[in-house]
């Protein structure tokens, strides 16, 4: 018998989303914060700015878990600077 909890995607989806909207209303992260409002200045609507940075969020959680270490703020901030700068990216190719 599996004891591991199972999420399917909508659930994991509205638990990611509400931990960035904690550390929006928080401020704790700050990088967060940052994060969202550069990705709102472009013109990204909010959900999809909270959403990019859930998927950001995750990827933190599961590299914690994997190594069995706590939160690593620098790690986070490195992490949400590469998705910013991949997206920067796309979006000059997409516009050109």
């Amino acid at each position: 018998m599996n004891d591991r909890p199972t999420f399917d995607p909508p659930s994991l989806q509205r638990v990611m989303v509400g931990l960035v909207e904690q550390q929006l209303r928080d401020d704790d992260p700050p990088e967060t914060r940052q994060t969202f409002d550069r990705l709102r200045t472009p013109g990204y609507p909010e959900q999809t700015a909270v959403r990019m940075i859930a998927i950001v969020l995750l990827d933190e959680i599961e590299d914690m878990m994997r190594e069995q270490r706590a939160f690593d703020r620098e790690h986070f901030r490195v992490l949400l600077r590469q998705m910013e700068e991949a997206n920067h990216l796309i979006l000059d190719k997409v516009s050109t």
